[in-house]
């Protein structure tokens, strides 16, 4: 017990620099721990390996909101509680933002974890008969949140570019780690650069006793874990994107509501994926992909994953919320422009080294397509087309 405790405590201390550094994404430090996994395996078992790589992925997913709130850097799965979170921060309240994606995070973890056993049967049972319809699954996914935007021909034009840059990279040969540089430009850098525009000092931010509870969480909560459970077996889907499609069943869905949703959703994908592993040896995570290349999943490894995970939530938990005080009170004090070139050099850096300088040219492209749905009022979550249409034609081919 003490060497799985250990296990999920380095997994936590990995967790918080994947989740506060902008542009390093779970999935490139899984893949990085995979091709290092014939070393890895020679030093601790297969199940503490299991153990930590599940730890930093939940820690990640709980800090991941606090560069998104405060620096405006966002990965493709906290892409949809951007501009939300944004909304409270500019009105002293980005503390209040983090409290809610943070406790949607536990409750989707929570939640899904006791129905993970449920959810296997169901999953195992229903995905045969309809894994032959999953491109077009995903063509009417795609069409239902095109139509919910209000300017649907820049919607449009996003998912067309950014599905025509996607087939470009991914099946390049050239760049390393392809994923980086793109999600990096599109969700990343874009963002930091339209946020230059902004004032050099915010507004003083709060911290209030007790927090605003807008709408019905439970029915939130019920749409997003449904929601979560039709996307997270679809290949290329993101947690965004459960997001907005758990939120195009409501006619008005409210801040703070958005931003429980996305937590939820973003968490409940974690366990799902592992879920996935058990039920159809397929994973839908860069994190779970990992695991399954190091041991077999099984009902006893799935317990022992499951109760790794809702070990962590204590930790996770604790630790995004101080840490969101302390960023708060330092993104006060020091001006948001030198907060910006450092995260932009970092991620360059990030890329020259991760995909070499082929890679900063699929950086600007993707900066460019990042301002496209910021400018043209819809929702970045679009930009994931880049992954979607070639998995739709992958299946389709």
């Amino acid at each position: 017990m003490i060497v799985e405790l250990f296990a999920i405590l380095v997994g936590v201390g990995i967790g918080i620099i994947t989740g506060l550094v902008p542009g390093v994404h779970i999935n490139l430090v899984a893949a990085v721990l995979v091709s290092f996994s014939g070393s890895i395996l020679q030093l601790v078992s297969p199940l503490y390996a299991a153990l930590f790589i599940v730890s930093m992925a939940i820690t990640h997913n709980f800090l991941d909101f606090i560069p998104s709130t405060y620096l405006a850097a966002p990965s493709a799965d906290t892409a949809e509680g951007l501009l939300p979170a944004h909304r409270l921060f500019h009105k002293g309240l980005g503390h209040e933002a983090i409290f809610f994606s943070v406790f949607g995070t536990l409750v989707g973890l929570v939640g899904t974890c006791f129905l993970a056993f449920p959810l296997f049967y169901v999953v195992r049972v229903i995905y045969p008969l309809v894994e032959v319809y999953i491109p077009f699954i995903l063509i009417v996914i795609l069409f239902i949140l095109v139509l919910r935007e209000r300017e649907r021909v820049t919607a449009l034009l996003t998912c067309l570019l950014a599905g025509v840059f996607g087939l470009i990279v991914l099946n390049s040969k050239v760049v390393q780690e392809p994923l980086l540089p793109m999600f990096s430009g599109m969700f990343g850098l874009s963002g930091i650069i339209l946020g230059l525009r902004e004032e050099g000092k915010t507004k003083k931010q709060f911290f209030p006793k007790n927090f605003i509870v807008e709408g019905n969480l439970v029915w939130v909560g019920i749409r997003g874990v449904l929601s979560s459970c039709v996307t997270s077996f679809l290949p290329g889907l993101s947690s965004s994107h459960t997001t907005m499609l758990a939120s195009a069943f409501s006619k008005r869905t409210k801040v703070r509501e958005i931003l429980f949703l996305n937590g939820l959703v973003n968490a409940s994908a974690m366990v799902l994926s592992l879920i996935a592993l058990l039920a159809i040896r397929k994973a839908r995570n860069g994190a779970v992909v990992a695991i399954g290349e190091l041991l077999i999943v099984d009902r006893n490894v799935l317990l022992i994953l499951l109760a790794g995970v809702l070990i962590n939530c204590f930790f996770s938990t604790f630790l995004a919320l101080k840490i969101s005080k302390v960023f708060s009170k330092l993104r006060e004090r020091i001006n948001y422009r030198k907060i910006s070139y450092s995260v932009i050099a970092c991620i360059i850096f990030l890329t020259v080294v991760v995909s070499g300088f082929v890679g900063l040219l699929v950086l600007g492209v993707g900066v460019f397509l990042g301002f496209i749905p910021v400018l043209g009022r819809v929702n970045r979550s679009h930009l994931m087309c880049s992954l979607i249409i070639p998995v739709i034609f992958y299946f389709l081919g």
